[in-house]
């Protein structure tokens, strides 16, 4: 028999972990913040994502706009400021406004299904969606936007983004295949909690990673600083 989720001990675990991730990455951010741009936008990213689950959580607060809409518009702003991170990070001078573009799409489809037809698997529905459309957007961006040295320093995060968008695309079709008549985002189908576990050990193995591609980028810039110090010495 499948054991069942409680899915606010989930939140809860999940802003704890999103929580120390922004701190991991914050003092990766205080040690190089003159060297790279964009480390920053990846503590904010996480900071954002722990925000989103501390408002699923406010369950006393009433007003649709906290409790149903906000906390699903806050976690595509996260993943705008995750694509911005990329973007400076790797010194892209095109700017991603797709992202942005589909984030304003999902405030008003989300707007629509909290005040006009209150449909809690609509919301979730719609932000799994534009999460995947979002993640996809950031790979095409990356991968038209950047050079085969820049794509192989960000590889292993890009990994991840990737991993989000398959686990994504399992919690979309369970979303589409089950009939969701709570409005409690607490009383979700097992398998839609079980997408939350696996964003839950992405999240730290994203944070892993970013951290992995600073390295790899240092290293990088060693490595060529050398290579000019050895041309000059010759």
């Amino acid at each position: 028999m499948i054991f069942k989720l409680d899915y606010e001990t989930i939140y809860i675990f999940y802003a704890l972990i999103t929580l120390v991730n922004a701190y991991s990455l914050s003092l990766m951010w205080f040690e190089h913040r003159s060297r790279y741009k964009g480390l920053f936008h990846w503590v904010l990213y996480f900071l954002f994502k722990m925000t989103a689950y501390l408002l699923f959580l406010s369950t006393s607060i009433q007003d649709p706009l906290i409790f149903k809409l906000l906390p699903h518009e806050v976690k595509i702003v996260a993943l705008i400021y995750l694509s911005f991170g990329f973007q400076y990070f790797l010194k892209i001078q095109k700017r991603c406004y797709m992202a942005i573009l589909f984030s304003v799409l999902h405030f008003l489809v989300l707007s629509y299904f909290t005040f006009i037809v209150d449909s809690l698997q609509y919301r979730l529905i719609f932000t799994t969606l534009t999460t995947i459309i979002v993640n996809v957007v950031l790979l095409i961006y990356i991968y038209r936007n950047t050079s085969v040295a820049q794509r192989n320093v960000a590889k292993p995060a890009l990994v991840v983004v990737m991993f989000m968008i398959q686990a994504n695309i399992f919690r979309l079709i369970v979303l589409l295949t089950q009939d969701i008549s709570s409005k409690d985002i607490f009383v979700q189908p097992y398998w839609v909690g079980m997408t939350e576990v696996i964003t839950i050990l992405l999240s730290i193995v994203m944070v892993v990673n970013l951290t992995r591609i600073v390295d790899r980028q240092l290293q990088h810039d060693i490595r060529e600083q050398e290579k000019k110090f050895n041309l000059t010495f010759q």
